[in-house]
């Protein structure tokens, strides 16, 4: 398959996106139930790129932070048992590929998608798009995150 599917693990849910593997665009994404996301990598033929867990400097892991990473555990399980490549992408790299700082908030993140990802025939598509080709038009974080993920990704596995 042409496209890599990459995810940003959460506690119930994940942000998922679909990139083109050659040129790097943004094709469809969403937030969906985790059980629902093992699914999707299931039929998944091609690429998988994952939100690698970072240490922020605290050094205590909180109870949403384990589950996230079992997640992640679960999504490279069967992403492996598919046969797919699987990527593992620190969340600062993604934010950066993304054009955005890697201490950025999402608000930032969401800036710089829309900056420099915006598919919508306008190079800086704006935070009030309202084109329906947009793939930013109406994000939340964990799909902001996955394209970054995806955007990373598709960087690191550009020939």
């Amino acid at each position: 398959m042409n496209r890599i599917l990459a995810l940003d693990p959460g506690t119930e849910k994940s942000g998922w996106a679909t990139v083109c593997r050659k040129t790097g665009r943004i094709h469809d994404s969403g937030t969906e139930l985790n059980l629902e996301a093992l699914a999707r990598i299931a039929r998944h033929r091609g690429p998988v790129a994952i939100e690698q867990m970072q240490e922020q400097g605290r050094g205590v892991l909180g109870k949403t932070t384990v589950w996230a990473m079992l997640w992640s555990g679960r999504f490279w399980e069967v992403a492996d048992r598919q046969g797919n490549i699987v990527i593992w992408i620190p969340r600062s790299t993604a934010k950066s590929q993304a054009g955005a700082h890697p201490s950025d908030d999402d608000a930032g993140l969401a800036r710089a998608l829309r900056r420099n990802h915006g598919d919508c025939g306008e190079r800086d598509c704006g935070a009030g798009c309202q084109s329906k080709a947009c793939p930013l038009r109406r994000t939340d974080t964990h799909r902001r995150a996955a394209m970054a993920v995806g955007i990373a990704a598709h960087r690191k596995l550009k020939p």
